[in-house]
């Protein structure tokens, strides 16, 4: 692996030392290529329940934003540099992003390595009291020689996931803004994404188009409802009837079982009565008078 010296520029990758293709910042401030610093990091994790790895040149160890996320992944959290015609690059006025967030343009004297923000004075003063950012690394401004960070990003205009790239298009299956990259990893399948400029272009005849269709859409449901409710009052003195029929059949069937039930009792007493001594001993029962009992009638 090669290592960079002090005399390297942005156009110098501290892994392959040839022309940085797609510029990606480290915390520690040590850029390289895309595809160079992506393939040290699928290489060098090979534990999957990590969720650091080191710098290929000062050994910093750097916290990924969303270890969760496949390895391979992980580049495209990192700031990205956009290159620019000069090799080395000069510094360009940073706004606080703090400050921004609330509507004010105030020049930024430091950038927080971990928030990824750029600080005024008065935010980086509160910044380094608070106790969540106390052992924050902060550089200042002057010192960052590489313009081409992306750090003028707006926390509303910026993806949450992938907090270097813009949102840029709006997906209307999730009802939610989204960048280029969640629109490749995330909505692949999604069919009403939009572009936010051709949402913006809208037309007024466009917007009463869509007004209608929605309208158009709601009286639908609409009747799809109250179809329901109507099938649901039609089937309900059905439900009724065949239970009353069913109540009927089975009184019936209970009031024959009992009269059955008591003609054999009455049967059965009218036979204890026989006088079995007019028979002998050991009676025929062919020739007995018992009533018979023609159980083929039950039902």
């Amino acid at each position: 692996m090669a290592e960079a010296d002090n005399s390297n520029t942005l156009s110098d990758c501290a892994i392959c030392l040839e022309i940085l293709k797609v510029p990606r910042r480290l915390p520690c401030s040590h850029i390289f290529c895309e595809v160079c610093i992506s393939e040290y990091i699928v290489s060098t994790v090979d534990d999957p329940e990590q969720k650091t790895f080191n710098c290929p040149v000062c050994r910093m160890c750097i916290q990924t934003k969303n270890s969760t996320k496949n390895k391979s992944y992980w580049v495209y959290d990192l700031p990205e540099c956009l290159a620019g015609s000069n090799t080395k690059c000069t510094i360009k006025t940073q706004d606080c992003h703090a400050c921004k967030r609330f509507g004010s343009n105030i020049e930024a004297i430091v950038w927080c390595c971990e928030c990824l923000e750029a600080l005024c004075q008065n935010c980086s003063s509160a910044h380094s009291r608070l106790k969540q950012s106390l052992t924050h690394k902060t550089v200042a401004i002057e010192e960052q020689n590489y313009a081409s960070l992306n750090l003028l990003q707006g926390t509303d205009e910026y993806c949450s996931i992938h907090e270097t790239k813009r949102l840029e298009v709006y997906c209307f299956d999730h009802s939610k803004p989204c960048s280029v990259l969640c629109l490749n990893l995330d909505h692949r399948k999604c069919e009403d994404v939009q572009n936010f400029d051709d949402i913006d272009d809208l037309e007024p005849e466009n917007l009463e188009k869509l007004e209608s269709e929605l309208l158009n859409l709601s009286n639908q449901l609409k009747k799809i409802a109250d179809y329901k409710r109507e099938s649901r009052q039609k089937l309900l003195p059905s439900f009724k009837a065949i239970q009353e029929e069913a109540d009927l059949v089975l009184t019936s069937a209970k009031k024959k079982i009992d009269d059955l039930h008591q003609e054999f009792i009455k049967n059965s007493k009218l036979m204890q009565r026989v006088d079995l001594k007019s028979y002998g001993s050991s009676p025929d029962p062919e020739k007995s008078p018992f009533l018979v009992l023609d159980f083929s009638l039950i039902v």
